[in-house]
């Protein structure tokens, strides 16, 4: 598989990084992302996840839920928005330095 010889040629933070944004950008959208899609990219994670290490589907957990912890809390206050951005800063910046 083309990611695992990735995966081992590459930084594992950079490469779990980069998974990462792809998947949030192609399934997280103003549209219904279809079941079958959805499910062909988890398989990919699952599959990484067993073969390449754990903390490719840990990577992955974390950043969901810290996204959806921080869409939570800050975006329903326009006044917030602000700290979000800053949060997202610190969050992404802590990431890289791991």
């Amino acid at each position: 598989m083309q990611l695992e010889k990735l995966y081992m040629c590459h930084s594992r933070n950079n490469m779990n990084e980069a998974l990462t944004d792809l998947l949030f950008e192609s399934l997280v959208a103003h549209v219904l992302t279809p079941e079958r899609l959805v499910m062909e990219h988890a398989m990919l994670v699952a599959v990484l996840h067993a073969n390449v290490g754990t903390e490719v589907g840990e990577y992955l957990t974390l950043a969901t839920v810290l996204s959806q912890t921080i869409c939570f809390y800050f975006m329903p206050c326009a006044g917030l928005i602000v700290r979000w951005k800053l949060m997202c800063d610190m969050i992404s910046v802590r990431n890289r330095n791991k």
